[in-house]
C-alpha cells in the first residue's frame, strides 16, 4: 500500500515531461520519508519494455540523482533487489530517458523479493527465525579462521592492497562517477577493514574472512537489522568486484561467483532482511 503521493502522468502510461520529473525530484530530495517511483524507458527504443524503479533522491554535483533501492520484476511483478545489488546513482533526468507515471511516495512498496533468477533448488527458502536468540546466533562470528585453506584467493591478498583515500589518478572521472560518492566511501571503508584484518584470518579464504569481518562489526556496533548486514556484505562484494577502482590491485575479485561460502551468507542475509523486522534491543546482538 502506498501513502499519500504526488504524481505526474496518469496510470494509463502518459509520458512524464522532464520538467515535471525535476519538480518531483525537488520535492523528494533529501527526505528520509519520501521516495521517487517512476517507470523509465529509453528514447532509442520506446517499444522495449519499460522498467519500474523506486529510489531516494538527492542533489548531486551536477543536479538531482536517484539512488536506486528496488525494481519491479517484469516476470513475477514483485519488488526486490538483485542478490549482487549495489547503490547506483542515476541522473534525473537522463538525457535519453523517457519517463512514465513518476510519483513521490511516502511509503515503500512491499519488498517481496524476486526469485525468477534462482536456480530452482531451494535456495530461496528461508529457515525459521523465531526469536532474538536466533537473531544473535546467526550473527555470531563463530567460524574458526586459524587454519590454512587451499583457496587461491585468501585473506592475505588484502594485506598487500594500497587503498586510495579518493579517486585514484589512474581512474577516469567518467568511471569514478558511475557510483554515488557515498557508495564509493562505503566500498573504500570495507576494503580498509579487510586490509587490516587480524593475522589469524590471513590464511582463510577471502570470502570467509570478509563474512567474519561483517559479523564482528555487527557485534561491536550492535547492529539490529538484517538489512544492515545484507547491505554490508553486498558492499564488500561490489568493492572487490571493482577492486582496481580503489586499490593498486589490477584484478577484479568476484566472490559472488567464485566463493560458495560468501554467496550462501549473502543470500541468507538478504532473505532474512526481506522477511524479518527491526530488532530494537541491543541484547539481540549480544
Amino acid at each position: 500500500m502506498r501513502g499519500k503521493q504526488q504524481q505526474a502522468g496518469s496510470k494509463s502510461g502518459k509520458l512524464c515531461a522532464h520538467s515535471a520529473l525535476l519538480a518531483l525530484a525537488k520535492t523528494a530530495a533529501g527526505s528520509r520519508s519520501r521516495w521517487l517511483r517512476v517507470t523509465v524507458s529509453s528514447a532509442d527504443n520506446c517499444e522495449a519494455p519499460a522498467l519500474e524503479v523506486v529510489g531516494s533522491v538527492r542533489r548531486g554535483p551536477d543536479g538531482f540523482e536517484l539512488d536506486l533501492l528496488a525494481a519491479r520484476c517484469r516476470e513475477c511483478d514483485k519488488w526486490g533487489a538483485e542478490d549482487d545489488s549495489e547503490v547506483v546513482a542515476i541522473p534525473l533526468p537522463e538525457p535519453a530517458g523517457v519517463y512514465f507515471n513518476a510519483e513521490v511516495i511516502d511509503e515503500l512498496p512491499p519488498m517481496e523479493g524476486c526469485s525468477c533468477a534462482e536456480d530452482g533448488h531451494g535456495d530461496n527458502e528461508v529457515g525459521p527465525l523465531a526469536d532474538k536468540a536466533d537473531f544473535a546466533a546467526e550473527l555470531a562470528p563463530d567460524a574458526s579462521l586459524g587454519f590454512e585453506t587451499g583457496d587461491t584467493v585468501r585473506g592475505i591478498v588484502a594485506s598487500k592492497w594500497f587503498v586510495h583515500q579518493e579517486k585514484p589518478s589512474h581512474l577516469h572521472t567518467l568511471v569514478w562517477r558511475r557510483l554515488a560518492e557515498s557508495t564509493r566511501k562505503q566500498h573504500a571503508r570495507w576494503l580498509r577493514i579487510l586490509k587490516t584484518m587480524p593475522v589469524q584470518w590471513l590464511h582463510s579464504s577471502l570470502g570467509t574472512a570478509a563474512i567474519h569481518a561483517v559479523l564482528t562489526q555487527a557485534k561491536e556496533a550492535k547492529w539490529t537489522s538484517w538489512a544492515t548486514v545484507a547491505s554490508a556484505i553486498s558492499a564488500i562484494a561490489s568493492a572487490l568486484k571493482r577492486l582496481p577502482e580503489y586499490t593498486n590491485g589490477r584484478t577484479s575479485i568476484d566472490l559472488l561467483n567464485d566463493d560458495v561460502v560468501f554467496t550462501s551468507a549473502a543470500r541468507r542475509a538478504q532473505q532474512l532482511a526481506r522477511v524479518t523486522k527491526l530488532y530494537t534491543t541491543a541484547s539481540a546482538m549480544s
